[in-house]
């Protein structure tokens, strides 16, 4: 005869632990007589960010910048996933849907401690439209 039993288990995450990674306890589930306890078995499930998209260890996020600071470069700081701030600098001309990449900026690597990359697309946003004048502004500037 088996008799119910209410124990507390508790479930250690280790930092890095990726979609789908297993945590067992062996021989805790229900048992009948003559047979074996069962294992009991949690399975991680990564929730979807509004902002961060994982690939393993690496971080995916996406920036708007505008064209002004596609042209002449900017700072900008965000804030990450654990609450630090990250500030992103880049100097020169942004490409469209250039890729920055930050190194240890990503996810832990679960049991060391080292982390991915951070790789963030930079998505630049175009004006509607220009006014006659700063038409005029451009063309000057482009040599025309």
């Amino acid at each position: 005869m088996t008799e119910q039993e209410e124990i507390q288990l508790t479930v250690d995450l280790q930092a890095g632990m990726q979609h789908g990674e297993q945590v067992k306890f062996e021989e805790i589930a229900d048992e009948a007589v003559g047979h074996l306890a069962g294992d009991l078995v949690f399975t991680v499930q990564q929730i979807p960010h509004s902002q961060f998209r994982r690939d393993g260890n690496d971080l995916h996020i996406r920036m708007d910048i505008s064209l002004e600071n596609a042209l002449l470069g900017f700072t900008r700081t965000f804030t990450h996933l654990d609450g630090h701030k990250v500030e992103v600098t880049k100097n020169d001309i942004t490409h469209c849907s250039e890729v920055f990449i930050i190194p240890n900026e990503g996810m832990p690597v679960k049991g060391t401690r080292a982390r991915g990359s951070l790789h963030i697309t930079l998505e630049i946003q175009f004006p509607k439209e220009f006014s006659s004048s700063q038409k005029v502004l451009l063309k000057q500037a482009f040599g025309h």
